[in-house]
């Protein structure tokens, strides 16, 4: 299925080779930092690094101040991740700390008793349900709108407001109302931005203007949330949703019981998980639209096979195909906090560490026609969630120490989206129309994904 990787580290017995002796792109008279400068440069990083995988499994890129280690080699990276000094956040992000208070970006111990308890949180989670249901309700309205003659669908739009519900409900039992749509957006963008601006241009962070609406926007979704705490609070009830896998940990004295504290931990989760699985759900739909042949597959494998999704094999192969090739972590980044050797060469502490699933999906030297949507590569290997781990050249949530939290949970959400459209409703991709692909946060298409959605005349049901 794939082929053999490059290889990612000498003999054990060789010495470290020197930073200088790591291959470095070709560069202008300015070196690499005018690539990296300007808003269209950093919609673009995902090109750039594609780029820079030709050097190979690892890849030196100065930026201005900025020293940055590409590493495209899945298992490297892998091993990477798995690295406690390399597994921080950079400074930068201190930053973006004091605006937002978003304790994924925390590091060390404190990092730890966080992720303990956010796991916590997790463990009777069962957003399945909510999502069967938030899909069917969102699908009659997709055909209800077509059949009055709405013309085209744009997918990543409908898709996101789709996920945004599901999020919302399996976290707190909420739907976002419309008028808060505008800051969430602001919030998700500029938590991508601090991964791109603040890192490689850090004056873009100097407007008061950005700064003032971005506070506006954190404390209008704060107040929304904070609320729904209260009211659980106040009537309490049964639901396997995030919140009260919070309150349970508090009133175990795992977790604080204190408002604040139970609203940021919602908070957290909605954001960390709406974007992710919204251009995840979005790109989904697209291949099928794309792929006339493996929609019309899956419609009939949801047809006649089994009741269960989880045991469905051609459902499998056609989400973590998508998966591989629009993963919803397209790129994320560490700092060293310490001298490491990775892959046989030195690199110095404080060295910015980029890791890009996106990327390293797409190379032929691990996936043989690896643009190519091809849900049959997964053959015999369909089944089962993708841990936050590297298996078969394969890391759609990250790895390691900082590995996505709810993994686990995003392929059953996915197969969920996806089985409760494609049965009742047919896609067909406008032709002629190429996405544009931007990166900013996660992987998205800069001119939309427009389709024609028609209904199914007998659509099944179990």
């Amino acid at each position: 299925m794939t082929a053999t990787a490059a290889t990612a580290s000498p003999p054990l017995d060789t010495p470290p080779l020197p930073w200088s002796a790591i291959p470095e792109p070709p560069s202008g008279p300015l070196g690499h930092t005018p690539a990296w400068l300007g808003y269209d440069n950093a919609r673009t990083v995902l090109q750039r690094l594609q780029s820079y995988a030709a050097c190979g499994p690892l890849a030196r890129v100065r930026v201005g101040p900025v020293r940055m280690l590409f590493v495209s080699d899945p298992a490297l990276a892998g091993e990477v991740l798995s690295a406690p000094e390399a597994n921080y956040k950079g400074a930068v992000y201190i930053l973006t700390r004091v605006v937002l208070d978003n304790v994924l970006l925390l590091n060390g111990e404190a990092w730890a008793r966080y992720r303990k308890a956010y796991r916590g949180a997790l463990r009777n989670v069962a957003p399945r349900g909510v999502a069967r249901e938030v899909t069917a309700r969102f699908t009659d309205g997709l055909l209800s709108s077509t059949s009055a003659g709405a013309g085209p669908v744009q997918l990543d739009r409908a898709t996101n407001r789709l996920v945004r519900d599901i999020v919302g409900g399996f976290v707190a039992g909420v739907t976002l109302p419309d008028e808060l749509e505008p800051h969430r957006h602001r919030v998700q963008y500029e938590l991508a931005a601090v991964g791109i601006d603040l890192q490689c241009q850090p004056w873009a962070f100097l407007s008061p203007r950005r700064w003032i609406a971005l506070r506006q926007s954190v404390a209008a979704l704060r107040a929304f949330f904070r609320e729904a705490v209260r009211e659980r609070l106040a009537r309490p009830n049964d639901r396997p949703d995030i919140l009260n896998g919070f309150i349970q940990l508090a009133r175990a004295g795992e977790y604080p019981l204190d408002i604040n504290a139970l609203q940021e931990g919602i908070v957290n989760f909605f954001f960390s998980a709406t974007d992710v699985l919204a251009s995840t759900a979005g790109w989904t739909t697209w291949l099928l639209a794309t792929h006339a042949a493996e929609q019309e597959r899956l419609r009939t494998a949801l047809a006649n096979g089994p009741a269960e999704l989880d045991d469905n094999e051609y459902l499998g192969q056609v989400t973590k195909e998508a998966l591989r090739l629009y993963p919803g972590y397209s790129l994320f980044g560490r700092t060293t906090q310490a001298d490491m050797v990775i892959g046989g060469y030195e690199v110095p502490k404080g060295t910015m560490l980029l890791f890009s699933p996106f990327v390293t999906h797409r190379l032929e030297r691990y996936w043989p026609e690896a643009e190519r949507f091809q849900p049959e590569r997964w053959s015999g290997r369909a089944l089962g969630a993708p841990p936050p781990a590297v298996r078969d050249q394969f890391l759609p949530f990250g790895s390691g120490l900082r590995g996505c939290l709810a993994a686990h949970l995003a392929t059953p959400l996915l197969k969920e989206i996806v089985a409760g459209i494609i049965p009742r409703a047919r896609l067909r991709a406008v032709a002629g129309h190429r996405p544009e692909i931007v990166y900013w946060g996660t992987t998205f298409s800069a001119n939309g994904l427009p389709a024609t959605i028609t209904g199914i005349s007998q659509p099944f049901s179990k």
